[in-house]
């Protein structure tokens, strides 16, 4: 039932409901429940009916068809990580070669805490030695001063970073993800 559940919430309900409750928190109404009635309203060109039917009763059923339902683009849903990697096409105009890892020069001591730190990563433990080793080898050591930026919302995300000491702190800008929700 739990599974149905959640089936029913990511097909039916999550493209409504989380434009709505960013629009809420944006505009942060006194009266919440009318805000989101009208919300409803405008959003689906629905007329007040004055219908003061229990909306949970067998006689509204055939007045909301799952047509009526609203398909939200898959690039309006900002809410979701990525669930695929697409592989990049080989043919005449761009022939496969073989793989030649990068080997970044490192001490014995900087390859063995890397391995440490590795080895406590799920994304790295089904590798065997002679792969690690190559991911080992290609990591490229960098250092960062405290309050330094690593990374910043928005830019494409072509590394991987593994913190050998310190602490790294993530934030994310939840309004503008939220205007930019509201906008598209």
């Amino acid at each position: 039932m739990e599974e149905e559940n959640q089936q029913y919430m990511d097909t039916k309900l999550k493209c409504i409901i989380e434009p709505m409750v960013a629009q809420l928190l944006i505009e942060r109404p006194e009266d919440v429940p009318t805000f989101m009635v009208n919300w409803l309203r405008k959003k689906f060109n629905l007329a007040d009916s004055g219908d003061t039917s229990d909306p949970g009763s067998d006689s509204s059923d055939d007045d909301w068809k799952e047509s009526e339902m609203p398909v939200v683009p898959k690039g309006k849903d900002r809410f979701k990580a990525r669930h695929s990697v697409s592989a990049e096409a080989y043919g005449a105009w761009n022939k496969k070669e073989n793989f030649e890892p990068r080997v970044i020069p490192k001490t014995e001591e900087q390859k063995q805490r890397i391995k440490e730190k590795l080895k406590t990563s799920f994304i790295f433990s089904s590798l065997d030695n002679k792969e690690l080793e190559i991911v080992i080898n290609a990591m490229e050591e960098k250092k960062f001063a405290k309050n330094d930026p690593v990374v910043k919302q928005g830019d494409e995300g072509e590394e991987l970073y593994v913190v050998d000491s310190g602490t790294l702190s993530c934030h994310r800008k939840l309004v503008k993800i939220l205007h930019d929700l509201i906008d598209h």
